[in-house]
């Protein structure tokens, strides 16, 4: 329960900071993380996303969006043109 407090009330520099620590590697003071280190702020970060953000901004996010017509509509007509062009040659 403690570690929820600690999420809904950390601020949005600090997640910011956490965000690009974790990114290069290193804390703002240039100390390397640990691997360790980087799986908490990893965790947290996801968690604070999870309280804090809309899904669309939230690390992982994956759009399932509405699927784009299919190209194979096309596809037999270029295969026709590739054929001809072959039978030309």
């Amino acid at each position: 329960m403690e570690y929820l407090k600690v999420l809904e009330n950390l601020n949005p520099t600090i997640y910011e900071q956490l965000k690009q620590s974790l990114e290069i590697g290193k804390w703002t003071n240039g100390e390397l993380l640990t691997e360790r280190q980087k799986e908490i702020v990893m965790q947290a970060l996801i968690g604070w996303g999870e309280i804090h953000l809309p899904a669309e901004q939230r690390i992982g996010y994956i759009d399932k969006g509405k699927k784009e017509k299919s190209r194979d509509d096309g596809a037999s007509s270029d295969l026709d043109s590739s054929a001809n062009i072959i039978s030309m040659s």
